[in-house]
């Protein structure tokens, strides 16, 4: 999507009642662990991250189409999957910090291995 010349992404941090926070592998590219969202294309850019909570458990999630993305599943921050990028790591630590809005210029991603 674009307006006024700058592409839109969003995601979301999800968290679980227990604190895990849930996370997709890509079935592409990298094939690095992410929060849910969208695909954010190169140029001038607004990447919005929202915050969301599941106030009690619910069905454990699944892979809808596996060539976009090939495993799911909850993480406890202090112990999230690689390959991921310090962006992801990045944006779960800045929504689960309580802090509001954070404003930031992203730099190039950097691969946590």
């Amino acid at each position: 999507m674009s307006v006024a010349g700058h592409r839109l992404g969003a995601a979301s941090v999800i968290t679980g009642a227990d604190g895990r926070v849930l996370l997709v592998k890509h079935g592409y590219g990298p094939r690095n662990w992410e929060v849910p969202g969208g695909v954010a294309e190169a140029g001038g850019m607004h990447h919005f991250v929202f915050l969301a909570h599941l106030a009690e458990p619910s069905a454990e999630p699944r892979v809808a189409d596996i060539t976009e993305i090939t495993d799911v599943g909850w993480f406890r921050p202090g112990d999230l999957p690689r390959p991921m990028s310090d962006f992801t790591a990045r944006r779960i630590d800045d929504a689960l910090s309580g802090a509001s809005a954070v404003f930031r210029a992203i730099e190039p991603r950097v691969w946590l291995r």
